[in-house]
């Protein structure tokens, strides 16, 4: 198999891994804008979803659409959001792993960013114990905690219990 092949394979098979990632948190998704609207009085053509990834963006762009809740809610990378502004900002994180990898998300430029773009109200999708494994991002978590409230997504949700088995990924080797 050529290297591009096999390259257009891993992106097959992350897009499903993605996919499988967020099937577990759409309702989180869902309720935190529920909680904007009738708690915050945010409607959803105020909140603006940002992930770092495209594919994450397309896919939320795809599975929101489905649901009137969401309507009017703006899916953007968190680059491409730069300089603007919404009255509540949801970031979707992506990354869940054991290792804690976080990629460019432990860019705190990037993260300031994708923050204060918020007029009022962030909230932050992630898997805690990834992203707590970065130094910056734990920060970023504890001052949620200080300062916020924190909703957790059933473990079950990840660990197979759902329903759901995560695909395997494709070795190079």
């Amino acid at each position: 198999m050529e290297l591009p092949q096999v390259l257009n394979e891993v992106f097959k098979k992350l897009l499903t891994l993605w996919s499988w990632i967020f099937l577990c948190t759409l309702e989180e998704f869902l309720d935190v804008f529920i909680l904007l609207e009738h708690h915050g009085g945010v409607p959803p053509n105020s909140i603006a979803v940002q992930s770092p990834y495209i594919a994450q963006v397309q896919l939320l762009r795809d599975k929101l659409e489905e649901y009137s809740v969401a309507s009017g809610v703006e899916v953007s990378t968190i680059d491409s959001f730069q300089g603007r502004e919404a009255d509540a900002v949801v970031i979707s994180m992506v990354r869940s792993n054991s290792l804690g990898a976080v990629g460019f998300l432990g860019d705190s430029r990037r993260m300031n960013v994708a923050v204060t773009r918020a007029r009022s109200h962030v909230a932050v999708v992630c898997d805690s114990s990834t992203i707590s494994k970065n130094a910056f991002l734990a920060r970023l978590l504890r001052h949620i905690q200080l300062h916020g409230q924190v909703r957790h997504v059933e473990p079950s949700c990840l660990d197979g219990d759902s329903g759901l088995d995560p695909p395997a990924l494709p070795s190079l080797g």
